[in-house]
């Protein structure tokens, strides 16, 4: 039934023509040559032995401040209470596990590099695993794996609030959610305790430059970046915002028209009709 699925998507794909795009048919003819070459086929490679550990994480100073540190410029790793994420699939690390294409768009925030909280630092080095090895009762960690465009509670996500395709037009409000969410949580002290936010958004800009020039220009990014940070800082107290600068995607111009890693990085839009019955077309990065 799966396979009948996952070739019923192709087709559908093959069939949705954008005249004039050769680019589009031949990525869609790749994706088409990338599931018949590989489908369900599994990568162990990508797996770690099951035994396998980290070294363990050893600091000269573990522990916290002997008394709650007023400024952030006194904050030590064992004082924050509270780590979080916004972004985009980098950060909810859409397909970061998978070992075949099915598990594309399975979101593995537990595996995040910046809020994972799966296992220990042992089992997967982590921000948020490393905060915990100076504080194991921090909150906020994600501890679960989550399907793309599907809703998830945040006992599924933690505070992985970072959004799988998302621009930066859009982290306004991706930020007022996080703010709303801390407000309501009964389990931090919203006034008193240390937060720890990573962001890291922007990419899916880069990619997108070319569909709105306006939209998704150097102006539009600052001012949303802007108007967001101004969000925390009227509204968010004793919160360190770690901004993390994007990456660079010149790589991506070097990559070959049958180049299959490049059809791959968008194999997603497929198996969403897999994962939900439902088809669409988006082209932007994730």
């Amino acid at each position: 039934m799966g396979c009948f699925l996952i070739l019923l998507a192709v087709f559908a794909l093959n069939s949705y023509h954008v005249q004039g795009n050769d680019w589009l048919q031949n990525y869609e003819n790749g994706i088409k040559e990338y599931f018949e070459l590989y489908g369900p086929q599994d990568f162990p490679e990508k797996e770690y032995p099951q035994q396998f550990k980290h070294p363990p994480f050893v600091c000269p100073d573990m522990k916290p401040s002997p008394t709650v540190p007023t400024s952030v410029h006194y904050v030590k790793a064992a004082d924050i209470k509270v780590v979080a994420a916004l972004g985009d699939s980098l950060t909810t690390a859409i397909a970061a596990n998978a070992s075949n294409v099915l598990g594309v768009p399975f979101e593995y925030r537990q595996l995040s590099w910046s809020i994972g909280g799966y296992g220990t630092y042992e089992d997967v080095i982590t921000l948020a695993n490393i905060i915990k090895v100076f504080n194991p009762d921090v909150i906020g960690p994600a501890p679960k794996m989550t399907l793309n465009s599907k809703p998830a509670l945040l006992n599924e996500t933690g505070f992985n609030l970072a959004v799988t395709g998302a621009n930066t037009y859009e982290f306004p409000d991706q930020t007022r959610h996080l703010i709303d969410t801390f407000k309501n949580f009964s389990g931090m002290n919203y006034n008193e305790d240390w937060k720890l936010l990573t962001i890291l958004i922007g990419n899916n800009d880069l990619c997108d430059y070319c569909k709105n020039k306006t939209l998704f220009s150097v102006e539009s990014f600052i001012h949303n970046l802007t108007v967001a940070l101004d969000m925390l800082y009227e509204e968010m107290p004793r919160m360190l915002v770690n901004l993390v600068e994007i990456l660079p995607l010149e790589g991506l111009r070097d990559l070959k028209k049958r180049n299959l890693r490049l059809f791959a990085s968008k194999v997603i839009l497929l198996v969403f009709d897999f994962a939900t019955g439902q088809f669409h077309r988006t082209e932007g990065a994730y």
